[in-house]
């Protein structure tokens, strides 16, 4: 057993920097992951016992917004496999949560901005254990309101669960 922590570093290049910290709070590894955008939310998740996958936001320029996803060695804390996730064309996207299920399937729920209907859309994407995709979803309210993804979780039998929010205006 041990904990991970997965952040930006604005003084390296807009890198994302992940700690493995053992059982005692020994610092085992500490990796920079070069991104060259902005990163914002981070979530990591231990996937088995030698991998963990981080899923962060990332703010690029038009056309480049999205969820970075990296499958980490966790022995060694080297990059095995990437994915950039953008399931709504070039406006912002953000990652909400992440979490693994008994088959070793990844989820990542989030949300981008659909700038037709001029409001948030909530997706949840599915992928293997190389990161290929296994199914995407796009879900929306059927109101003018916003919807943002929360935190994901999967039971045993491979169920996904979502949770969503709604911005509404109070004022109207």
């Amino acid at each position: 057993d041990c904990a991970y922590i997965a952040g930006e570093n604005d003084d390296n290049n807009n890198s994302l920097e992940v700690f493995k910290f053992s059982t005692a709070g020994e610092v085992l590894w500490k990796k920079n992951y070069e991104s060259g955008y902005l990163i914002g939310d981070c979530f990591i998740e231990e996937r088995t016992s030698t991998r963990v996958t981080l899923a962060a936001s990332r703010d690029g320029d038009e056309g480049d917004y999205g969820v970075l996803v990296l499958d980490i060695n966790s022995t060694t804390g080297e990059v095995v496999t990437q994915k950039l996730i953008n399931p709504g064309g070039p406006d912002d996207v953000g990652c909400s949560g992440i979490d693994t299920d008994a088959d070793g399937n990844v989820v990542i729920t989030g949300y981008y901005y659909d700038s037709q209907d001029d409001k948030n859309k909530m997706f949840v994407e599915k992928l293997n254990s190389s990161l290929s995709r296994v199914w995407a979803k796009s879900l929306d309210t059927e109101t003018s309101y916003s919807m943002t993804a929360g935190d994901c979780a999967s039971d045993s039998q491979g169920n996904v669960y979502a949770v969503a929010y709604y911005n509404i205006d109070v004022n109207n």
